[in-house]
């Protein structure tokens, strides 16, 4: 079906029951979703199609996008509307999510060699929120232990919550924790029971607020099906604030605290380099703590590219590059805008291959591991390799042995193989593969991986229980 006409069909339906009905009967939908998800199982639905039922697995990431459309296409406010109502307009929509991505394919003037980079990774950014939203705990910890010292012009995280909220940076993050899990079971999360037992309600309430967007706001925001990744929070016409998806509410805990400061300083530079050089120090101090004086840090020299660290094993030599980039939101989605990662890949990832390259030349005598960090949550590494020996030219090592690794990774992978010795044998047995044709395969790699907890940074997703009356269930 073409995917205006399923789109207007899709529309029709949606425009027969209120917003916030809808937004409440598709949260609960992804909550189950969620619930089906940490027991390691997809959720299916049977549908009626033609003369024959038929099961389909369902797709959480779209709920959100529903209710987005249901502010953006309706004014009506009154009746209700029920599961089978609620599951024919997820059919409809699922159908035209099917049609634009197909018409996106069709259309797009794509290089063949990056179909599949394209592809997998905005498949795998859209929907891995959903699957492993666990690890945006881990982002929203690290970024804090990263952002909570940093000064810039006499302002700081500290400053900034203060002048919008008058607390200390520490009750924001306890609210912001304490929002995000009340959020996991509770779809509305102002309701007379839950205020009842919050200690600091009008704080409470000025937060939720921030973080919400209203009907209006949400119709003519220019991120659109995206909103709720940037403003987890739906606050009704019935003075009700709606958690659209969990998993969202996760995903925006993560960089909470990133784009807060980030924010304060959009005009101009600064913020990016000071994180750069924050990051990249932060990167050094978990190479520390593992390969202590083996870590070397490569002087920089104005006007020539070099690796920022490289460690020498008894086989091989591992140059490290950190980047601190991250990819725009219009490319972490299946219909994603090409240039945007396109500039993503040149800035975070080709770069910094070159960059090794530089240095690579200066060791002769073994074999190069070339790896890459970068502060992002990258998901598919692989696919951004897939078609790395065209974006690219080196000449000291071979680039399909690249190891590009995001930080939550990175940190995970130290953290299981510990020592240079295990490691050394790893890279040793993956590349002796035959299979891999010659290269490093990201997944295989991280196949035995296991995550870390208060191994880097502190864990600060708790919940301080003076700032409760009583538990909560």
């Amino acid at each position: 079906m073409d995917k205006n006409n399923s789109f207007n069909k899709f529309v029709s339906s949606l425009k027969k029951y209120p917003t916030n009905e809808v937004a409440k009967l598709f949260s609960k939908y992804e909550r189950d979703c969620y619930k089906d998800s940490e027991k390691g199982i997809l959720t299916e639905k049977e549908f009626d199609y033609k003369f024959y039922k038929q099961k389909i697995y369902i797709k959480p990431w779209l709920f959100p996008e529903i209710i987005y459309y249901s502010t953006s296409n309706n004014d009506h406010r009154n009746g209700t509307i029920v599961e089978d109502d609620a599951w024919d307009i997820y059919g409809l929509y699922q159908n035209y999510d099917m049609d634009k991505e197909d018409n996106h394919i069709k259309k797009s003037n794509t290089d063949e060699n990056m179909v599949f980079t394209y592809i997998l990774y905005g498949i795998a950014q859209q929907q891995f929120i959903y699957q492993k939203s666990h690890r945006y705990i881990n982002r929203f910890s690290r970024n804090y232990h990263l952002l909570k010292d940093i000064e810039i012009d006499g302002e700081s995280l500290s400053t900034i919550v203060k002048e919008k909220f008058s607390i200390s940076l520490k009750k924001y993050v306890e609210m912001l924790t304490l929002i995000t899990i009340l959020s996991m079971k509770n779809v509305v999360i102002n309701t007379e029971q839950i205020l009842s037992i919050v200690k600091d309600k009008d704080l409470y309430l000025d937060i939720i607020d921030y973080l919400s967007v209203d009907y209006y706001e949400c119709r003519n925001t220019k991120l659109k099906q995206d909103v709720f990744k940037v403003k987890p929070i739906l606050h009704s016409q019935m003075d009700e604030y709606i958690v659209p998806s969990f998993c969202l509410m996760m995903y925006n805990l993560g960089d909470n605290l990133y784009w807060l400061l980030k924010d304060k300083f959009s005009k101009g530079n600064k913020f990016v380099v000071k994180f750069g050089e924050i990051f990249e120090n932060y990167v050094y101090e978990v190479l520390l703590k593992h390969f202590s004086e083996k870590v070397v840090r490569i002087p920089r020299v104005e006007g020539k590219k070099s690796a920022d660290f490289y460690i020498e094993s008894d086989k091989f030599v591992y140059l490290i590059e950190v980047k601190s980039g991250v990819a725009k939101l219009d490319s972490k989605t299946a219909v994603l805008n090409q240039k945007s990662l396109d500039d993503f890949i040149k800035n975070n990832v080709t770069d910094a291959i070159l960059q090794i390259d530089a240095s690579a030349q200066k060791f002769k005598n073994k074999r190069i591991v070339p790896i890459v960090a970068n502060f992002d949550v990258l998901f598919t590494e692989d696919s951004l390799l897939h078609n790395i020996e065209n974006l690219c030219c080196v000449k000291n090592f071979n680039i399909k042995e690249t190891i590009l690794l995001g930080i939550d990774d990175f940190e995970n992978f130290l953290y299981t193989y510990k020592n240079l010795e295990k490691i050394d044998k790893l890279i040793e047995d993956v590349l002796k593969d035959k299979n891999l044709l010659g290269g490093v395969k990201i997944y295989k790699l991280l196949e035995n991986v296991r995550g870390h907890k208060n191994y880097y940074f502190k864990d600060v997703f708790n919940i301080n229980k003076n700032i409760l009356n009583q538990k909560t269930d």
